[in-house]
């Protein structure tokens, strides 16, 4: 399921590189709420890391993120359309909502 991602060697404008807590993860995500444009999988799969969503990507171009409160399916393929970046975000604040 979820795999441990090395901190660096994605380069040039990823998450990968400076997520390094929750904390960092949170803002992180606060960009992506205001910004839902130009992001990679890479990003996505850090955050899902950081807010314990696991995610999986079995030789398929989509990579399914999975939760106990939510699935949601992203193309793989860049730029994620922000569509898809909106339904994550909807995912991580339903993990955050009272149950």
């Amino acid at each position: 399921m979820g795999r441990s991602l090395p901190s660096s060697g994605f380069g040039r404008d990823t998450a990968c590189d400076t997520i390094g807590s929750v904390s960092n993860a949170r803002k992180i995500l606060a960009r992506m709420r205001t910004n839902p444009r130009d992001w990679a999988i890479q990003d996505l799969k850090v955050l899902a890391e950081r807010f314990g969503i696991q995610y999986r990507q079995h030789g398929t171009s989509h990579v399914t993120f999975l939760h106990p409160r939510g699935l949601v399916t992203v193309p793989a393929a860049r730029p994620i359309k922000p569509v898809y970046i909106r339904r994550f975000i909807d995912l991580i604040d339903a993990l955050e909502a009272p149950k």
